[in-house]
């Protein structure tokens, strides 16, 4: 039997999940590395000076939410360029107001 194991930042774990499903919501593809910088970003914002978003806390991160990485595909699916790069900018010139909870009730 497999052991269950809890997350050790469950506030952290909150805000990135809601970010991460409103980014599906959007059909904006998210790996693995934006999900990392993500969460550092998060840490940061919520004063965890000793968070680290290794690639084993990424698996177990995935395993605990059951999120797989898959292509997005299909013309339902599909993301313009232009919408992500603009998606890119706003979210990067904005990232204090994205990462305070502004958008996202954490």
């Amino acid at each position: 039997m497999k052991k269950i194991r809890i997350a050790g930042y469950p506030d952290l774990e909150e805000c990135l999940i809601k970010w991460f499903k409103q980014c599906r919501n959007c059909n904006l593809p998210i790996g693995g590395n934006e999900l990392k910088e993500k969460a550092e970003q998060f840490a940061q914002k919520l004063g965890h000076k000793d968070f680290k978003s290794s690639n084993g806390w990424l698996e177990n991160f995935k395993n605990r939410h059951n999120i797989v990485f898959r292509k997005l595909c299909g013309e339902s699916q599909s993301v313009s360029d232009e919408l992500c790069s603009e998606w890119i900018k706003k979210s990067s010139l904005s990232s204090a107001r994205i990462f305070t909870g502004q958008h996202i009730q954490c």
